[in-house]
C-alpha cells in the first residue's frame, strides 16, 4: 500500500513537472517567435532571414543541386506621412503573393527579402515575373509607391551578405539578368 501511494505521488510529481516543461517550452517558443518577427509588418525580420539562408547554404553544400535564390524587394518613394501604411501594404502583397515554405522577411527599414528555397534562375525569373504581374493588378491601393525587385541565386562561393549585395544592385539598377527591368507601378487612389 505505501508503496503504491509513493508510486502514485512520484508519478503526480512527474506530471506536475511535464506540465512545467511544457509551459516553458511555449513561453521560449513564443519569445523565439518575437525575436524573429519585425514589430511593424509581423513579417520575419534579418535575424530570421540570416539563419534561414545559413540553412538553405547548409543544404545547398551538401547537394550542389538544391540552390536557392533571395529577392529584394523596395518600395519606392516612401513618404513620412504614408511610410507605415505603405510598408504594411508591401508587407501584405508580399506575404499573400508567396507560399509559407518561402518566407517573406523585413530586412531592413524599406527593404523586403523572400527566400526561394530549391529555386534557381530561371524559377527565380518565374516567381518575380509572378511577382510584376500580380503588381500590375493591384488596383485597389490608395497610396502611391514604385516596388522594384532584384535578386541573387546562390553559387558555392558567396555569402550571405553577397547575395544581397547582388540584389540590392539589380533592384535599385534594374540589371537586365533579373528581372528584365524593375516592376515599378504607380499605385493611387481610385
Amino acid at each position: 500500500m505505501i508503496a503504491d501511494f509513493a508510486r502514485q505521488k512520484a508519478f503526480d510529481s512527474l506530471l506536475i513537472e511535464n506540465d512545467a516543461l511544457r509551459h516553458e517550452i511555449e513561453s521560449l517558443r513564443a519569445s523565439q517567435e518575437l525575436a524573429y518577427r519585425d514589430p511593424l509588418t509581423g513579417l520575419w525580420n534579418r535575424r530570421f532571414l540570416e539563419d534561414r539562408v545559413e540553412e538553405e547554404m547548409s543544404r545547398a553544400e551538401r547537394n550542389p543541386r538544391r540552390g536557392f535564390s533571395v529577392v529584394l524587394a523596395r518600395p519606392e518613394g516612401l513618404y513620412a506621412g504614408d511610410r507605415d501604411r505603405t510598408l504594411l501594404w508591401c508587407a501584405n502583397f508580399l506575404a499573400d503573393a508567396m507560399p509559407a515554405h518561402e518566407p517573406c522577411c523585413r530586412i531592413g527599414p524599406d527593404t523586403f527579402a523572400l527566400i526561394l528555397p530549391e529555386a534557381g534562375a530561371e524559377a527565380c525569373v518565374s516567381v518575380v515575373g509572378r511577382l510584376r504581374r500580380r503588381l500590375l493588378r493591384a488596383q485597389d491601393h490608395e497610396l502611391a509607391t514604385d516596388l522594384s525587385f532584384g535578386a541573387a541565386t546562390w553559387s558555392p562561393d558567396t555569402t550571405l551578405a553577397d547575395l544581397l549585395e547582388l540584389a540590392e544592385r539589380r533592384a535599385r539598377s534594374g540589371e537586365r539578368w533579373l528581372p528584365a527591368r524593375p516592376a515599378r507601378l504607380m499605385l493611387v487612389a481610385p
